[in-house]
């Protein structure tokens, strides 16, 4: 979730910097710095089999977006710094995060988001404003109970695409 949130902020980002004159460049110089806040809520709700359901989430991000090199070819990369991330849903037991607290206690969800604040995170575009590649993005992997991915699977064919 956190991966695909970040390339699309980059791609929104990105398109800013973006001049109508430029028709195959996004016009950055090394050294170009911009800061971003992104805000996003979503409520949805919706009824299956006679059961309603009702789902909220708040995300908000502040990052920085670096360009770190042009080169000859056009290629473009930046570097992106999150100083502030904050997520929170009412599915299941409900989540809240804030980059801000420390709180006495954290899963490892809360843990990875801490790793993304602490990362500098590198991003390569081309040209035309295509992203050619991502490092330094920490990677998680949820704790799988034996046998779990297997129903997943199945949960996930069971009953069309999702």
């Amino acid at each position: 979730m956190i991966r695909i949130l970040t390339v699309v902020l980059c791609s929104v980002a990105l398109c800013g910097w973006a001049r109508a004159e430029d028709k195959l460049s996004l016009g950055v110089k090394k050294g170009q710095k911009v800061s971003y806040s992104s805000q996003r809520t979503s409520d949805v709700s919706f009824e299956r089999d006679g059961e309603a359901t009702k789902s909220k989430s708040n995300n908000s991000a502040q990052f920085t977006l670096s360009v770190k090199d042009v080169a000859e070819d056009g290629k473009i990369t930046l570097e992106v710094n999150y100083s502030a991330l904050k997520l929170s849903n009412n599915r299941g037991d409900g989540f809240e995060f804030d980059s801000s607290k420390k709180a006495e206690k954290e899963d490892d969800q809360a843990a990875f988001l801490r790793k993304v604040v602490a990362s500098t995170i590198t991003v390569e575009v081309t040209p035309d404003g295509k992203i050619a590649g991502i490092k330094g993005f920490p990677t998680y992997e949820r704790p799988r109970a034996e046998g779990e991915e297997g129903q997943r699977r199945g949960f996930r064919g069971s009953r069309g695409p999702m």
